[in-house]
């Protein structure tokens, strides 16, 4: 019976991890609009967001445009390891320690360039509090463990 009770906290955890990877890859995924967008609407959102006239350079028009195609990607991915956890577990390891070192880098960058505090607080915490999570919830995917004969053939040895 305890067995099946471990066995249900695994699979539920696994069920919460998948849920807040597509999650995030769905939030991700909706940066796909903004390269798309007129440069006078992304002129507006910047200025109503509080960071004062967008910048008229080549270099910020380019920003404003890579950047969430970069968002996206990482939405891509987050989605694409959510469809096998157990395969996909050292990539998700990865990607929950890589988002809680972004999400410190963010709060210093953030402050560091004079962006609003609800900026500051919000994008960077969040970021580390999601990798975090995902970590958490990695505890409950069981690892993928090889059977003999392939660690054998891995090695070049004859099972």
């Amino acid at each position: 019976m305890a067995r099946s009770v471990e066995a249900g906290l695994r699979s539920e955890g696994s069920r919460w991890l998948r849920r807040l990877l597509r999650f995030q890859g769905a939030v991700d995924l909706l940066a796909v609009v903004v390269p798309l967008l007129p440069t006078d609407i992304i002129a507006r959102l910047h200025e109503a967001s509080g960071l004062g006239p967008f910048p008229q350079s080549p270099i910020a028009d380019y920003l404003a445009r890579n950047l969430p195609l970069l968002v996206v990607l990482h939405g891509l991915v987050l989605w694409g390891v959510s469809g096998d956890l157990p395969r996909y577990r050292p990539l998700i390891s990865l990607l929950g320690w890589a988002a809680i070192a972004h999400g410190v880098s963010l709060v210093l960058i953030d402050w560091q360039a004079g962006l609003p505090g609800w900026w500051v607080l919000g994008e960077g915490p969040l970021r580390a509090l999601l990798g975090g999570a995902t970590l958490l919830l990695l505890r409950t995917v069981p690892p993928i463990v090889p059977r003999a004969g392939a660690a054998a053939r891995e090695k070049g040895e004859s099972p």
